[in-house]
C-alpha cells in the first residue's frame, strides 16, 4: 500500500494548538480550494480548507470538545442505550480530568 501526501512535515506550531487552526488557512498548509457557486447562496463560492502538509485536512482541522448535558443522556437511556446515561458516563469523564 502507499499514501501520498502533498506539502511539508506537520510540524507548524499552529498545527499543534487546537485554536489556532484557522492561522493555517490559505498558507502554503492548505489547498485553499472554493466550492462551485452555491444557488441556494446567491450563486457564491465557499471557502473549502483542505490540508496540504503530511496528516492532510487533519492537520488543520480543530479539535473541539463539546460534553453532552444530563438530557443527551437521559435521551439515550431512553432510547435504548443504558450504558450511556448520567451515572456510568460521569465517572469516565472525571478519570479523564474533564470536570463532572
Amino acid at each position: 500500500m502507499l499514501l501520498l501526501e502533498a506539502g511539508p512535515e506537520d510540524r507548524k506550531l499552529e498545527i499543534n494548538i487546537p485554536a489556532a487552526f484557522s492561522k493555517l488557512f490559505k498558507t502554503g498548509f492548505d489547498w485553499a480550494y472554493e466550492t462551485g457557486q452555491q444557488r441556494q447562496l446567491e450563486n457564491r463560492r465557499l471557502y473549502w480548507p483542505r490540508g496540504k502538509v503530511l496528516g492532510g485536512s487533519s492537520s488543520i482541522n480543530a479539535m473541539i470538545y463539546s460534553r453532552p448535558g444530563l438530557a443527551d443522556h437521559t435521551l439515550w437511556e431512553s432510547s435504548g442505550s443504558p450504558c450511556w446515561n448520567w451515572r456510568t458516563t460521569r465517572p469516565a469523564l472525571q478519570l479523564s480530568g474533564l470536570p463532572g
